[in-house]
């Protein structure tokens, strides 16, 4: 895990290659596709906790159709199946 002063200095040097606006784009392109194939059923709709989450706060409130939504919470063990 990064300190805070590694973290500010990622900020720091980092480049943006994607703008805010681009990833809104893509997320209600994602959304539109998802809705036209989706509409007539009530998919689950499973978000990854951790990784998932910010992108998913941003999907839901473009998917207007009814729809069920839970969270799965994934952790690593290496190679091993179990912890």
């Amino acid at each position: 895990m990064l300190t805070r002063d590694e973290a500010l200095k990622v900020l720091e040097d980092g480049e943006e290659i994607i703008s805010a606006e681009e990833v809104s784009r893509a997320v209600r392109r994602i959304a539109t596709e998802i809705e036209a194939a989706l509409s007539d059923k009530q998919p689950l709709l499973l978000s990854i906790m951790g990784g998932a989450v910010v992108f998913t706060g941003q999907l839901l409130p473009l998917l207007n159709f009814p729809l069920d939504f839970d969270t799965i919470h994934v952790t690593r063990y290496g190679s091993e199946t179990r912890g």
